[in-house]
């Protein structure tokens, strides 16, 4: 990255990616030769700003906060954008060895989260109020042929095991302005040991497809042609796209947006003739599996991520309803939520029975595909 050049112009800017993405050189030749973009654990390493002055000697401006010779302003110290969700996955990945409990993890990823955020905008703004920032989407912890959403309990005795796939997802905020991340991770003797067999077709077939997706997805492109690019990777890899999966756009306090990138057409869900717009914010979500790719809930007491359904409204009857509806509404107004962050857990689950009866909440249940399928999640904020 470098500064645009002043010596023709009055007003110069540092140019610089998302500290979540790292860029690659160009591969591609023609009208889509972009850089192709992949998620980074770490934040890459920026470079310092330029002098806005050209001069081979030294100026005046070295000293003030305009330069004599341009008579444009100094350019501002770059510094990355809010790490939370990259600091909470990478928390995460380094608790992810055998014998770790699943329900510690996704404690881990939530506890970070919190903490990163509170680093943020700590002063109140000037009506006096704080700014709202933590967790945006609980992390959840899911393993070898479960696909998603697994949240579970304190009571929850899972441990992981050697050989066995971990699918981490999870997000945060700051002010409402949403980041998600998801990553697919082997647990091996060997870290550093590459993955082979199946399990590794759908990895690569995974980052493939996004970085596919990410040249794609443009100002002025048809949302189904995201959606086919995904598809003719995964066929190219000898696997399926999971079906159900969405990529939503996302605005200030909004995780899942109206307008969807559907990965995948079934008779359920048709894709729309959406088109890109400039400005616009999504959170790319891309499940490959080895399976057929129609996962099922296997039992629906599983289910822990919700998260409240702001359109709908009903008087609720039992007083057990109330408090929870009353709990969620104060402290998970907008955001999913875990069944693990409330304060009482079983009159909770007594009260939302309620609740989901008639549509207060919407539920993320735990998805299955078949056991002895591979299944790898990729996901990344654009």
């Amino acid at each position: 990255m470098a500064v645009v050049p002043v010596r023709r112009v009055r007003r110069h800017r540092l140019q610089r990616e998302p500290s979540h993405i790292a860029l690659l050189p160009p591969t591609a030749s023609g009208p889509d030769r972009l850089p192709v973009a992949y998620p980074s654990r770490t934040p890459p390493s920026l470079p310092a700003p330029l002098h806005p002055c050209s001069a081979p000697r030294a100026c005046a401006c070295a000293s003030t906060n305009r330069c004599a010779r341009v008579h444009s302003p100094k350019p501002l110290p770059a510094r990355p954008l809010c790490p939370t969700p990259a600091e909470a996955l990478a928390a995460v990945l380094a608790a992810c060895v055998p014998g770790a409990k699943v329900v510690d993890l996704c404690a881990l990823g939530d506890k970070t989260i919190e903490a990163e955020a509170g680093k943020f905008y700590n002063k109140k703004d000037k009506d006096g109020a704080k700014v709202e920032k933590g967790i945006a989407f609980p992390t959840c912890v899911s393993v070898n042929h479960q696909v998603c959403h697994n949240s579970p309990g304190v009571e929850d005795a899972t441990v992981l095991e050697e050989g066995q796939s971990v699918k981490l997802d999870l997000g945060a905020h700051v002010d409402g302005f949403v980041a998600t991340v998801a990553h697919t991770v082997v647990l091996m003797g060997d870290m550093n040991a590459p993955v082979t067999g199946v399990q590794a077709d759908v990895m690569a077939a995974a980052v493939t497809a996004g970085e596919a997706a990410i040249r794609k997805l443009r100002p002025g492109c048809n949302a189904a042609d995201v959606g086919k690019a995904i598809e003719r990777v995964a066929e190219d890899f000898g696997v399926n796209v999971v079906e159900g999966v969405l990529t939503h756009s996302m605005k200030r306090f909004v995780i899942d947006g109206n307008k969807v990138i559907l990965n995948k057409p079934s008779p359920e869900l048709k894709a729309g003739d959406e088109t890109i717009e400039v400005n616009e914010v999504y959170a790319l979500d891309i499940v490959l599996s080895s399976g057929e790719g129609k996962p099922k809930i296997h039992d629906e007491r599983e289910t822990s991520v919700y998260k409240r359904a702001i359109e709908k409204s009903y008087k609720l009857k039992m007083q057990a309803s109330r408090a929870v509806f009353s709990e969620i509404t104060k402290k998970f107004p907008t955001m999913p939520f875990t069944m693990r962050a409330m304060g009482d857990i079983r009159g909770a689950r007594l009260g939302l029975v309620e609740c989901m009866k008639h549509e207060l909440l919407h539920e993320y249940p735990v998805l299955y595909e078949k056991a002895g399928d591979c299944v790898a999640h990729f996901k990344a904020g654009l």
